[in-house]
């Protein structure tokens, strides 16, 4: 069994500075402790390029180096995303590349070299072809999306598989699992063991359906 972690960490241009930092303090750091801690740790983070900002104008920079360093140490994969975490389906698709090259030239900017995705988290994971079309054409290779995406339905998308978007050649989509997802955010798993638990669960099920 494989257990894809994605992170996405993200404030808003209008966010104050006392609640960057509170979370930075609360989240943030976490994060690069966790990772610095448990060096056969690894997740896949998206950061949008307004946070890094946020985080550099604040001088919250041992952050970015942080992110920086569990890259280059391969613990950490990027993804790229739009600068302002814009709804992608709702906007023009010139905006929509405006938007995701605005984001990739800062982060690069603050993270160098090591920043060079090549998968893409559309904000809120929303999904259109269109917009699968314009980042397919930007040369990235996989997106992650809702599970929603597959049929408008939960657990209808397999796990044992990979998905290709008709018409864009090798793209591939990576569903979040809505359920474990939401288990994580609200609490439903407080420590790694219901989690594990939770996961085998799943996957005896899925074995018994096949």
């Amino acid at each position: 069994m494989y257990w894809s972690n994605f992170l996405h960490i993200y404030q808003p241009p209008t966010q104050t500075e006392k609640i960057v930092r509170k979370v930075t303090e609360e989240s943030y750091r976490a994060v690069v402790r966790v990772l610095k801690e448990a060096p056969n740790g690894r997740i896949t983070l998206n950061i949008n390029a307004v946070l890094t900002e946020q985080l550099a104008k604040y001088g919250l920079d041992d952050i970015i180096q942080g992110l920086r360093e569990l890259a280059q140490r391969r613990q950490i994969e990027f993804t790229r995303s739009a600068m302002y975490h814009p709804i992608l389906p709702l906007i023009p698709r010139d905006e929509v590349t405006r938007q995701i090259k605005l984001n990739t030239n800062v982060n690069q900017r603050y993270f160098g070299e090591i920043y060079n995705p090549t998968g893409f988290f559309p904000p809120e994971m929303c999904y259109s072809y269109e917009v699968a079309n314009t980042v397919a054409g930007l040369g990235f290779r996989r997106m992650i999306v809702d599970e929603l995406s597959f049929d408008g339905k939960t657990g209808s998308a397999k796990y044992d598989r990979l998905y290709r978007v008709e018409g864009l050649g090798d793209f591939l989509v990576f569903f979040k699992e809505r359920p474990f997802s939401a288990g994580i955010t609200y609490g439903r798993y407080p420590s790694a063991e219901p989690f594990l638990r939770a996961c085998l669960s799943n996957l005896e099920s899925a074995i018994i359906q096949s």
